[in-house]
């Protein structure tokens, strides 16, 4: 169990990086955050491609699942994710769908990893809920919780969708119906 989770830990620390989003955003502003996402993204296409093409191990590989192998990696769809949440959705929505991909994703593989599935299901309403109601209102980020938590759920392991895609566009999609609705 331990290696697993230290794996799953070191795994999640791509998690943690999205956390700095919503800063990049205030600071430098959405154009700044979406070039900066699609350099990161050119260059981890660049070495995933690379990997695929070759078939050998790169420094990186330990942090792969199995999956993974044959496919591109998370951390790809984690970016697409951001990239797409950041450039199509109001900044409030985005930066909540963001903060749910990267904390209650996060936060929900490492307990996950201790063999406890329901309560990793349940961490990530939680966790998605709260770090929400940091951008938008509660009732509109439990909706974004509800997205992000089934898309968690869901078997995706094919070649071209990932959770790390479908969390945030899940949640961003029910949060901007949510605020529609509201009028908020």
């Amino acid at each position: 169990m331990w290696p697993a989770l230290a794996k799953e830990i070191r795994r999640k620390a791509v998690h943690a990086v999205g956390v700095l989003t919503p800063i990049v955003f205030e600071i430098f502003g959405k154009q700044l955050l979406i070039s900066g996402v699609l350099v990161c993204l050119c260059f981890s296409s660049f070495f995933e491609f690379s990997r695929l093409r070759r078939g050998k191990p790169v420094f990186y590989s330990e942090l792969l699942r199995s999956y993974e192998e044959d496919r591109l990696a998370g951390y790809v769809f984690f970016l697409m994710g951001i990239l797409v949440c950041v450039a199509l959705f109001e900044s409030d929505v985005a930066m909540a769908a963001v903060l749910m991909l990267a904390a209650g994703d996060g936060v929900s593989g490492v307990i996950k990893a201790l063999t406890m599935r329901k309560l990793a299901t349940f961490s990530m309403f939680i966790v998605s809920a709260v770090v929400g109601c940091i951008y938008v209102p509660p009732f509109v980020s439990t909706l974004g919780a509800l997205g992000a938590t089934v898309a968690g759920s869901l078997p995706l392991r094919s070649k071209y969708l990932d959770d790390n895609l479908m969390i945030p566009l899940s949640s961003a999609i029910l949060m901007q119906l949510g605020l529609s609705q509201t009028g908020c």
